[in-house]
């Protein structure tokens, strides 16, 4: 059941990679999915505990850019993230 769920990613991906469009990262919608897991450190109390969470980001493209002297740039993006935990 891998084989073929892995050849699904790298099909339905294929087109992202693929892609010749070169537009710098401001300038483009982002999302993200990250996540990680906690768990008991330490002695400090007697409750076994793990927490699963995952954050799910967007951005958008600049909203106000700034060029600056010297090429420096100043960029303002919109970035909103929904987080949530697993007990």
């Amino acid at each position: 059941m891998r084989i073929p769920a892995y050849g699904l990613l790298v099909i339905t991906m294929q087109p992202l990679l693929a892609s010749d469009d070169v537009t710098a990262p401001w300038e483009r919608h982002s999302f993200d999915l990250e996540s990680g897991l906690l768990w008991q450190v330490g002695e400090s109390t007697n409750i076994d505990y793990e927490f699963i969470q995952t954050q799910f980001s967007w951005r958008s493209p600049f909203v106000f850019k700034w060029d600056m002297d010297g090429g420096s740039t100043v960029v303002v993006r919109h970035h909103a993230s929904l987080i949530a935990t697993w007990v």
